[in-house]
């Protein structure tokens, strides 16, 4: 593993997708409002820190990846404080200023560790074609210039990216022999072939293969329906790696039409915000790195284990990876 990880600070990873503003607002709840019956919650702090592909970025800089992020923000004070957020030198930013929409914002409210209510601020119309011929024409020309080993797709769902620009940057970046990851949102894509990695969570991967879960099933009843959901997204999108991530239950890796489960490396779940963009970053950057896709899924698995550990939007460093137990 340490071989892996000491080749990180190497690469130069570019991540497109959604970014967003995640607000940590924490305070203290003693009492219910006398208007109505909610908490009140008198402020002590607010944390402002990158969200969405902004965290996959937070997370490749905190592995000591360089990493270009490409998005879209508003015209607006919220696109600023985001644009403020990004401190590491291992983080180029192509952040295009859209003014018909405002930059997408997550509130949280904590109270007495516990949140109590996210409030969500945005627009998920598609972007113009300007902005996503940008976006294609300056991340091909990276490719081209043999300057990236990974291209993350970060879908949260909120219109940066379509089908049409995912396709034309997978096809750009197969010629290329650049490795690229996708953690889908079902509905937001068509289907879109040949990524290196294909990584949805256990609900949308039954969304995606169009099939119903069932949580009350037994265990081995839960683990033939997820491997003829796997079956299907496979013959669909035609993934190098099909990933599935589990929650508490780790992740499931198909391959040669077989499901290997690797149990969660969490010890204790303090808070999951995040957590799929750690397992995303740590896992592409692995195989960039030249692991198998067993070694990246064991990486990423102790990185996600680690990060569901911390509050709010946490990040990894290389470090912590090492010195996990």
């Amino acid at each position: 593993m340490k071989k892996i990880l000491d080749r990180f600070n190497s690469l130069n990873v570019a991540v497109i997708g959604d970014v967003m503003l995640d607000i940590f607002t924490y305070g203290i709840s003693e009492r219910l409002s006398p208007e109505a019956p909610v908490p009140v919650i008198r402020i002590f702090k607010k944390e402002y820190c990158p969200g969405g592909a902004g965290n996959v970025a937070e997370n490749l800089a905190a592995l000591d990846v360089k990493c270009s992020l490409f998005g879209v923000v508003g015209a607006d004070i919220d696109g600023e404080k985001l644009s403020s957020c990004f401190k590491s030198g291992n983080i180029g930013t192509y952040l295009f200023k859209d003014a018909s929409r405002p930059t997408t914002v997550k509130e949280r409210f904590v109270a007495n560790q516990q949140q109590l209510l996210r409030v969500d601020a945005e627009n998920t119309k598609k972007i113009d074609s300007n902005i996503e011929n940008f976006f294609v024409e300056n991340i091909s020309k990276l490719m081209q210039q043999g300057k990236l080993n990974a291209l993350i797709f970060s879908d949260y769902k909120k219109g940066v990216l379509s089908t049409q620009l995912v396709q034309k940057l997978i096809d750009c970046a197969n010629a290329n022999h650049v490795i690229t990851a996708l953690d889908p949102k079902p509905g937001s894509l068509d289907i879109v072939k040949n990524l290196t990695v294909l990584k949805p969570n256990r609900t949308e991967a039954f969304a995606l293969a169009e099939m119903k879960d069932d949580l009350f099933a037994s265990a081995s009843v839960r683990e033939k329906l997820l491997l003829e959901a796997a079956r299907k997204i496979y013959e669909k999108y035609t993934p190098e790696y099909l990933v599935i991530s589990l929650s508490a239950d780790g992740l499931a890796i198909y391959e040669n039409g077989r499901l290997n489960i690797i149990p969660t490396a969490a010890k204790e779940v303090f808070d999951v915000s995040g957590a799929g963009d750690t397992l995303m970053a740590s896992m592409t950057c692995s195989l960039a790195s030249g692991g198998c896709i067993m070694d990246a899924a064991q990486i990423g698995n102790i990185a996600s284990g680690i990060a569901v550990g911390k509050r709010g939007t946490s990040c990894v460093s290389r470090n912590e990876i090492l010195n996990s137990k």
